[in-house]
């Protein structure tokens, strides 16, 4: 914030540097941005690999697609909770965020390998698929509540450095539980089931 203040009063105060000068700001700032940087020039080749890991071990584009789909929003919910809360997007909710990812695509792993384990649920079983989401949704809901108490210390008592990730992590897995006991259901029902015998089968 101290350092968004003195951009702004350099910006208005319109410097006027002599040529082959130039302005630039160092120190954490600096090296926050160069972190940044580097971590985000992993992020392509880590996600081809995450995606093609799951659609090994799901056998399925589809699903691999379902689970993108929930870590994708689980993003913006991280993003949701850092604003509603009032703390800053820097490189700890950016850290925050990876590891939210991870978290979200869990989950719904857990409901898809659930979901895809009785022939009723893939032949488009709406009551099988009901008894199954309340099955797995105990296990979901404690993993999350767990995670959430986890993060708390850092939220309540973390100072200004550690809040933003653990505000990032615990509004996004709060958000990708919902999702995977939600979302993840529907949309296997409605485009999934039914088709999954019929393309073993092929």
């Amino acid at each position: 914030k101290v350092l968004g203040k003195l951009r702004d009063r350099i910006e208005q105060a319109a410097l006027q540097l002599p040529p082959g000068y130039s302005l630039e700001i160092g120190g954490e700032a600096s090296e926050r941005d160069e972190a940044v940087s580097r971590l985000m020039a992993n992020v392509s080749l880590l996600g081809v690999a995450m995606a093609a890991g799951l659609v090994i071990a799901l056998a399925s584009f589809r699903l691999a697609s379902l689970i993108g789909l929930v870590a994708g929003m689980s993003v913006g919910l991280g993003l949701g909770s850092l604003w509603l809360l009032g703390y800053p997007f820097g490189f700890m909710a950016i850290i925050g965020t990876m590891g939210l990812i991870g978290v979200a695509i869990n989950d719904s792993i857990v409901v898809v390998s659930r979901l895809s384990q009785e022939a009723a649920i893939r032949r488009g079983d709406r009551h099988a698929t009901v008894e199954a989401i309340i099955d797995v949704t105990r296990h979901l809901l404690a993993t999350t509540f767990t995670t959430i108490a986890g993060f708390l210390p850092l939220i309540l008592a973390g100072g200004g450095f550690w809040p933003p990730l653990a505000v990032a992590i615990g509004g996004g897995v709060a958000g990708a539980t919902l999702m995977s006991v939600t979302l993840v259901p529907t949309i296997y029902h409605r485009w999934i089931a039914g088709r999954w015998d019929v393309a073993a089968a092929a």
